[in-house]
């Protein structure tokens, strides 16, 4: 019998970083295997499916539901989604679970009005099983991110998450 051997994941976190600590946090969580399962951009225009007016939907729900996170600013795409959000205070959930626990609305929503999609598991999980993050360290950073999440459909075309994409565009780090 052959054992498979399997890649180790690198860690995407900080080490040593308390993600529960008030800070501002720009989020971005793709779809598996990269699927345009939100809509797609028209023109400048993101145009939202049914599954992508529930992630937007739920993610306002979800954030409305702490009493110290705000979203200051977000964006559904074809295939991911951005949001910039501040934990206002050291809290009790951390970004992962942030993260984990609207990744899980958002599929039980779409599973709820039996929104399948091609290419999903048995399971109807729509979610690549990772996120990026990124700790906003200042003024300029959180403005260039901002500015990045606004604009985002308008930039799809050189968007590095749009596979016909020309140039990557991401902001500052």
């Amino acid at each position: 019998m052959q054992s498979h051997q399997y890649p180790i994941r690198k860690n995407p976190r900080l080490i040593n970083y308390d993600y529960s600590l008030a800070g501002m946090y720009f989020l971005t969580v793709c779809t598996k295997n990269m699927k345009r399962y939100f809509g797609d951009v028209v023109g400048v225009e993101m145009k939202m499916s049914d599954i992508g007016k529930i992630v937007e939907d739920v993610y306002k729900q979800h954030v409305a539901s702490y009493c110290s996170i705000d979203d200051i600013c977000h964006v559904v795409m074809p295939n991911h989604f951005h949001c910039l959000v501040l934990f206002t205070e050291h809290h009790v959930v951390s970004v992962q679970q942030f993260v984990r626990s609207f990744k899980a609305k958002v599929t039980q929503e779409c599973n709820k009005r039996n929104l399948k999609v091609e290419g999903c598991d048995k399971d109807g999980r729509i979610w690549q099983q990772n996120f990026h993050d990124h700790i906003v360290r200042g003024y300029e950073d959180y403005q260039n991110i901002a500015d990045y999440i606004v604009k985002n459909p308008e930039r799809w075309n050189d968007d590095c998450f749009n596979e016909n994409h020309h140039v990557p565009t991401h902001p500052k780090q």
